[in-house]
């Protein structure tokens, strides 16, 4: 599968991101998130409040 330009540089990036759904549903995850939150590309589709990374920092929490 080809990947565009778009998805290697959101990939790559130094800064950790995590791209949630209007449903609270972890849509997206890059390199970056998946080392410093430790999460991984089998967290995507999965609701946040059901990962870790949503019990800290408190602020996230809804």
């Amino acid at each position: 599968m080809s990947r565009s330009l778009a998805e290697h540089a959101f990939s790559a990036s130094p800064v950790a991101q995590v791209v949630v759904t209007g449903e609270d549903i972890v849509a997206l995850i890059n390199q970056q998130a998946e080392l410093v939150f430790g999460l991984s590309h089998r967290d995507i589709g999965r609701p946040l409040r059901d990962l870790e990374i949503s019990h800290r920092p408190v602020e996230l929490r809804a």
